[in-house]
């Protein structure tokens, strides 16, 4: 349930966004993002407001800042709705990355899934053991 990962009343409003993103004209990937209508007061809100990066937005436009973010990270494979916007064939293997990002007084911002297909996006993860003592 996204108003309860949000911390939200269920009479609570929360905008979803959904975008493709693009590099050289290609799309990457596909991107669902759940904001609480709280986080932008009582601002208007336009949708080329939302073609850049939201953490930037929030951040610069609205004062939030940003602490942390939780990632789930899942393979999976694309179903034909989210091939077709990608433009891969359907049950391409893709990684789905959900994140809650947190501000500075540990509430969360927003959700945000995305939609990665292998043959497009390459990720690296560097893992650093914890120390004991």
């Amino acid at each position: 349930n996204i108003h309860a990962r949000l911390k939200l009343a269920g009479d609570e409003a929360c905008i979803r966004l959904e975008r493709i993103r693009t590099a050289d004209g290609e799309p990457m990937s596909y991107v669902i993002d759940y904001v609480p209508r709280k986080r932008f007061g009582d601002k208007v809100l336009r949708p080329e407001m939302f073609s850049e990066s939201l953490v930037v937005l929030l951040e610069e436009e609205f004062g939030v800042r940003f602490e942390y973010a939780m990632s789930w990270l899942t393979p999976l494979t694309l179903d034909e709705s989210i091939a077709t916007l990608l433009e891969v064939p359907v049950n391409t293997a893709a990684l789905m990355i959900e994140e809650i990002h947190f501000d500075s007084k540990d509430q969360p911002v927003f959700l945000g899934i995305q939609y990665f297909p292998h043959q497009k996006v390459k990720f690296h993860i560097k893992r650093y053991r914890m120390r004991r003592g």
